[in-house]
């Protein structure tokens, strides 16, 4: 019984976006899980696999892989796409300049 997503990360030759595909499994069984993946676990998948720097650009909707007896469910599979978070500015510090007194 699977009950891990499979996924896939490819990045860009420019190394400025990323694309997520998610694929669930599909319930046979009503005792199997009730699996789903949205942007939140997505966001997660993403940085668990080491790339925190990457913004979310184009949601892949919400996944499931639970369906009715009529045989109606939700999609098993989908694609996000992340960008290169622009670097982060850092301002420099002012440091007040020391005057001493003389008497």
């Amino acid at each position: 019984m699977a009950t891990d997503y499979a996924y896939d990360i490819e990045l860009s030759k420019d190394k400025k976006h990323l694309t997520l595909t998610v694929e669930l499994p599909i319930r046979e069984l009503a005792r199997e899980p009730i699996l789903e993946c949205n942007d939140a676990n997505a966001i997660d998948i993403v940085r668990q696999d080491g790339f925190g720097n990457f913004n979310l650009a184009k949601s892949g909707g919400t996944l499931s892989n639970w369906v009715s007896r009529e045989g109606v469910g939700g999609n098993h599979a989908g694609t996000w796409i992340f960008e290169k978070a622009p670097p982060k500015k850092t301002a420099a510090k002012k440091t007040a300049k020391k005057t001493t007194k003389t008497s």
